[in-house]
C-alpha cells in the first residue's frame, strides 16, 4: 500500500470519527489530507522509503485566527490516535512539521514563504519552485471551507505567463552556458572534474526549461527527474537525453546534449517563444524576453550565477 492511500485510510477511519465527536466545532473550518514535503505526497515512495519518515498520518489545516479557539482540542484528539494502523507504525502527528495541525498560512508559508497566494510578479519570482510543486502535489481528502484549496488552486495554474517567461529565459541561458559552451571547453582544459560537474547543472537546467514549457513546478531534486519522465511533452525523450549525457564521458556526452537543446528549441518554437534559428539556446533568450509584457519583468537582468 503507498503512503498516500494509507494516509487517507487512517484519517477517515480513525482521524475524521474523532475530530467530530471530540472538536464538533472545528469542522466546518478544517481541511486535511496529506500534502508537502516526502515521497508519499508525491506518490513516488517504494519499500525503500519506509525506513525513515514514512508510515500512517496526514495532516489538519485550520486558518490562523482559529488556532487559538480549536489547536488545543484537535492536537489532544490526534494524541489519541493508535499506535498502528493497517499493519504499520503510525508516525507521531503533534510536533511533526510535515504532518498533524499547521495552520493554513503556517504551510504555505514553510513552503512557498508566502502566507497566501503571490499579489505581484516580484513575489512570483522568489518563490522556490520546489515548494510549490510540494505545496500542489498530494491530495486534499476533505476542506470543509475551502479556504486550504482555494490557495492550492491557484498556485497550480502555474506562474504569470511573464514570470514564466522569465524563468525560461533564464534555465535556457544556464543551460546553454554549462552544456552547449563551458562543457567542450573545460574538456579541453583538462578538467575533467569540473565538465562532470558541468553536465549535471545542464541536466537540471534544461529539465528546468521542460517543466516551465510544460507549465509544471520543479520539485525537489531528489525527485526532479522521475517527475520529468511524466511531462507529456516531450518529458520522456528529454530524461532518455538526460541518462545518456550523465552516463557518457568525455566528448561522447556532446551529441545527446545538442539533441537536448535541440528538442528545447522545438519546443520554444511549437509554443510561438521563438523563430528556431539557431541551434545555441542562448541565441533564444531574447526572442523569450520581448515576449514579455511587463517591463519591470522583461528588464529584469538574467543572473547567470548559480
Amino acid at each position: 500500500m503507498r503512503g498516500l492511500e494509507l494516509a487517507k485510510a487512517y484519517f477517515y477511519e480513525e482521524g475524521l470519527p474523532r475530530l467530530r465527536r471530540e472538536v464538533p466545532g472545528a469542522m466546518p473550518f478544517l481541511a486535511a489530507g496529506l500534502v508537502g514535503e516526502g515521497s508519499d505526497c508525491f506518490g513516488y515512495d517504494d519499500f525503500i522509503s519506509r525506513d525513515h519518515d514514512w508510515g500512517p498520518g496526514f495532516c489538519l489545516w485550520l486558518p490562523e485566527r482559529m488556532m487559538a479557539s480549536y489547536a488545543e482540542g484537535i492536537r489532544a484528539v490526534l494524541d489519541s490516535l493508535p499506535d498502528e494502523f493497517e499493519g504499520f507504525y503510525t508516525r507521531k502527528l503533534n510536533g511533526n512539521p510535515r504532518l498533524g495541525l499547521h495552520s493554513i498560512e503556517e504551510f504555505y508559508s514553510s513552503l512557498t514563504l508566502c502566507t497566501k497566494l503571490p499579489q505581484n510578479a516580484d513575489k512570483w519570482l522568489a518563490l522556490p519552485e520546489s515548494g510549490l510543486a510540494a505545496a500542489i502535489n498530494g491530495e486534499v481528502f476533505l476542506d470543509n471551507a475551502g479556504e486550504f484549496s482555494a490557495i492550492r488552486s491557484s498556485l497550480a495554474k502555474h506562474y504569470p505567463e511573464d514570470v514564466r517567461l522569465w524563468r525560461l529565459a533564464r534555465r535556457c541561458a544556464l543551460a546553454a552556458q554549462t552544456g552547449q559552451y563551458n562543457y567542450l571547453r573545460c574538456l579541453r582544459h583538462g578538467e575533467s572534474a569540473a565538465a562532470e560537474m558541468i553536465k549535471g547543472r545542464f541536466a537540471e537546467n534544461a529539465a528546468g526549461a521542460l517543466f516551465l514549457l510544460n507549465k509544471r513546478y520543479m520539485p525537489f531534486y531528489k525527485w526532479s527527474f522521475r517527475a520529468l519522465r511524466q511531462l507529456p511533452l516531450m518529458g520522456r525523450e528529454a530524461a532518455e537525453y538526460i541518462d545518456i549525457i550523465m552516463e557518457s564521458r568525455g566528448m561522447d556526452a556532446i551529441e545527446s546534449i545538442e539533441a537536448l537543446s535541440g528538442l528545447i528549441i522545438s519546443l520554444l518554437c511549437q509554443q510561438g517563444l521563438s523563430s528556431g534559428e539557431s541551434s545555441f539556446l542562448m541565441d533564444h533568450c531574447g526572442e523569450i524576453i520581448q515576449k514579455i509584457e511587463d517591463s519591470c519583468i522583461r528588464n529584469k537582468i538574467i543572473s547567470l550565477d548559480f
